[in-house]
């Protein structure tokens, strides 16, 4: 190859090597950053909403004008005094003086503030039963010490709440006031049970009682109302609600104590 070729040829090699430097480098791939999974909060779970807490302090705490003694005696035995009830949670507490002995008195309220019961020591150890039931307008008790003792007071009266007596025995046996039909009409009734029989003094009604002793279905032909008669016992032990044939009204209360609302049940 001549000298001239060769001259021409190396050149043009050495005009494409420096045309390929001229040329932008290749931009680097890009890698793309590592992500991360999104953190999963966790679940909230909410917490239980407690039960409101029953109103005893309103009900009974406070200072009561009471009378206690046994039926038929003098007013010197059965007389009044100042006494202060104390609440704490949902019972009771006092201390009275009775036949010439203090005596410490507590009970348990019930869920509707409606009762309390429980019981009485006195200083040398002896002790008995109580029984509280709050009158509708909450400024009166009746009750009784020992179920033959009376036992009420009043929050503002310097007389003797009538009645003072009055049972709580925790089944249907005994005096009621009871109210019935759409005009609410009251009247008094002295139920009787033995067993799981009930009969009621004077009025035509009957029934059987369940074996809990809660609710008694019968038949009763008395006011104006002839039908299926259905009551349930209240957890106060003094009220029970009920009906007559589905529809009318029939409740109760222990002497001294509040109608129930709404009346018909159970």
């Amino acid at each position: 190859m001549n000298a001239g070729k060769r001259t021409g040829i190396i050149f043009i090699i050495l005009a494409a090597l420096t045309f390929s430097g001229c040329l932008p480098a290749a931009a680097p791939e890009a890698v793309p950053e590592p992500t991360e999974a999104p953190t999963a909060l966790p679940s909230h779970t909410p917490e239980p909403t407690p039960s409101p807490t029953p109103e005893y302090i309103g009900v009974w705490q406070g200072t009561w004008n009471v009378w206690a003694g046994t039926p038929g005696e003098s007013d010197e035995i059965v007389k009044i005094q100042k006494i202060d009830f104390m609440v704490e949670g949902n019972r009771v507490s006092m201390e009275m003086l009775m036949a010439g002995e203090n005596r410490t008195v507590e009970a348990e309220i019930s869920d509707d503030g409606v009762t309390a019961l429980g019981s009485w020591r006195s200083e040398d150890g002896r002790s008995g039963t109580a029984s509280m039931l709050i009158s509708e307008d909450r400024l009166e008790f009746a009750g009784n010490l020992d179920g033959e003792v009376d036992f009420c007071g009043s929050r503002s009266q310097t007389e003797r709440p009538s009645p003072c007596f009055t049972e709580i025995t925790g089944n249907w046996d005994g005096k009621w006031t009871v109210w019935s039909g759409a005009e609410d009409v009251e009247i008094v009734m002295v139920l009787q049970q033995e067993g799981n029989e009930v009969d009621v003094m004077i009025y035509d009604i009957s029934g059987t009682v369940s074996e809990d002793g809660r609710t008694l279905t019968g038949e009763i032909s008395e006011m104006g109302f002839t039908g299926k008669l259905e009551a349930g016992l209240l957890d106060n032990q003094a009220q029970f609600t009920g009906n007559v044939s589905g529809i009318i009204p029939f409740c109760g209360a222990r002497p001294g104590g509040p109608k129930p609302e709404p009346c018909i049940g159970p």
